[in-house]
C-alpha cells in the first residue's frame, strides 16, 4: 500500500451500519487507509420465525425451473436449513441479486447468474434474457428472501408470466443499545460520514439516535447503496449530502467513501 493511500481517510469518522458479521471487511479497508471505522450495527440478521416453512420450501426447489437469492444473508440462512442444496436443486437454474450474492453462493459451490452490470438491485437482474416474459411465461421462480421484504420483483415475474414462491429463511431485526452506549456514541466518535446499506438501517438509526440529536444527525453525510435508500433517508428528514454508490460491495463502498474524502 502506497503512503498516499495509507493516509486517504485519515481523521475519518465513518460509521459502518451494516450487521457485525458483515462489517468488517469495510472496516478493515477503511482503517488501512488511516480512517477510524466505528462498528454501529442498526439491525441483525436472525432466523426466520418459522423455520418449518423455510425447510419446507427449500426441499421444494428441485421442482422449481429458477430460484433468485435476495441477498448473501439468504444464501448463508438458506445454506444453514439445506446444506444440501447445491446437489438437491436439480436442474433449478440459480440467479442472485448483486455480485456480493453471486460470490457468497460461489463459497458454496454454486454458481448463479447476475444482472450485467454493477448496480446493486433486482433492476439489473431483471434485465437478464432467462427473465424476460417471453422465457418466463408458465415457468416456476423461487425467491429466497428475509421476511417483509418488498414486493417489486415478485410482481414483476408475475406479470411477466412466472408462478412465483417465497423461501423466507431470516429476518432483520433493530439491534438494541443502552441509552448510555447511544449518547457515548455522539460524544465520543460523532460521525463524518454514515454508511447506510438498507432501507430498514435508515429507520433503525433514527431510532437508535437519541432524538435530542435527530438534528445533527440529519445533516450528516451518507454513502447508501441505492436510489431507493437515498430516497428512504430524504423522506425521513436527511438533509445532508447523500452519494450514492454503484455497488454495494465492499471495494465499491470503500472507493465511495475515498471520492467523497478528495472532493
Amino acid at each position: 500500500m502506497t503512503e498516499s493511500s495509507a493516509t486517504v481517510l485519515a481523521g475519518c469518522r465513518i460509521w459502518v451500519t451494516r450487521p457485525r458479521a458483515q462489517a468488517q471487511a469495510l472496516c478493515e479497508l477503511i482503517r488501512n487507509a488511516g480512517g477510524n471505522a466505528i462498528e454501529v450495527p442498526v439491525t441483525e440478521m436472525v432466523p426466520a420465525p418459522d423455520q418449518n416453512a423455510a425447510s419446507t420450501a427449500l426441499r421444494q426447489i428441485a421442482q422449481r425451473d429458477l430460484c433468485i437469492f435476495i441477498s448473501r444473508n439468504a444464501v448463508r440462512f438458506a445454506l444453514e436449513l439445506a446444506p444440501a442444496l447445491a446437489s438437491d436443486r436439480g436442474k433449478c437454474m440459480m440467479l442472485a441479486v448483486g455480485a456480493g450474492t453471486a460470490a457468497e453462493l460461489s463459497g458454496f459451490g454454486i454458481s448463479a447468474a447476475t444482472g450485467p452490470g454493477p448496480a446493486f438491485g433486482a433492476d439489473d437482474l431483471l434485465t437478464l434474457p432467462q427473465l424476460q416474459a417471453s422465457a418466463l411465461r408458465g415457468r416456476s421462480v423461487m425467491i429466497i428472501r428475509g421476511t417483509g421484504g418488498q414486493e417489486t420483483l415478485r410482481d414483476e415475474l408475475m406479470r411477466r408470466g412466472a408462478d412465483v414462491c417465497y423461501a423466507e429463511v431470516y429476518e432483520r431485526r433493530r439491534t438494541e443499545y443502552d441509552p448510555e452506549y447511544r449518547q457515548r456514541l455522539w460524544r465520543q466518535t460523532p460521525p463524518d460520514v454514515i454508511v447506510l446499506t438498507s432501507v430498514g438501517a435508515v429507520r433503525a438509526l433514527l431510532e437508535l439516535t437519541p432524538k435530542e440529536l435527530h438534528s445533527r444527525l440529519l445533516q450528516s453525510v451518507l454513502v447508501v447503496i441505492s436510489e431507493r435508500v437515498s430516497a428512504s433517508a430524504r423522506r425521513a428528514g436527511f438533509a445532508g449530502p447523500i452519494l450514492i454508490a454503484a455497488g454495494a460491495t465492499d471495494p465499491i463502498l470503500y472507493q465511495t467513501l475515498v471520492t467523497w474524502r478528495s472532493n
